[in-house]
């Protein structure tokens, strides 16, 4: 039995191999590696707030949460001065978000 659902880093050699040997499997890019890669982008004196905001988009029970929580997380790092940190939650945000 082939699996739903494969998650992975985002490194393109892996969604190749999955595509040729499990074409009828799901794809999501890691949530771990995503929150360390935004959280690179902030000062360190605001990843605790960050990871609170960012953790609830991960355990979100709909997609229309996710994305609920998701323009939440943004719009709070735009007030705070760290586009850099919003945009890097949005490149390539409809892989991470595989219902």
């Amino acid at each position: 039995m082939p699996p739903r659902l494969v998650i992975g880093d985002g490194h393109l050699g892996i969604w190749g191999a999955l595509r040729s040997v499990w074409p009828e499997a799901d794809e999501q890019r890691c949530w771990n590696h995503k929150v360390l890669n935004v959280l690179e982008q902030l000062p360190r004196y605001q990843h605790a707030a960050a990871k609170a905001r960012l953790r609830e988009i991960v355990y979100a029970s709909t997609r229309a949460e996710a994305e609920r929580k998701r323009k939440q997380f943004e719009a709070w790092c735009r007030q705070q001065g760290y586009v850099e940190a919003a945009e890097t939650l949005g490149r390539d945000w409809e892989r991470m978000v595989t219902f």
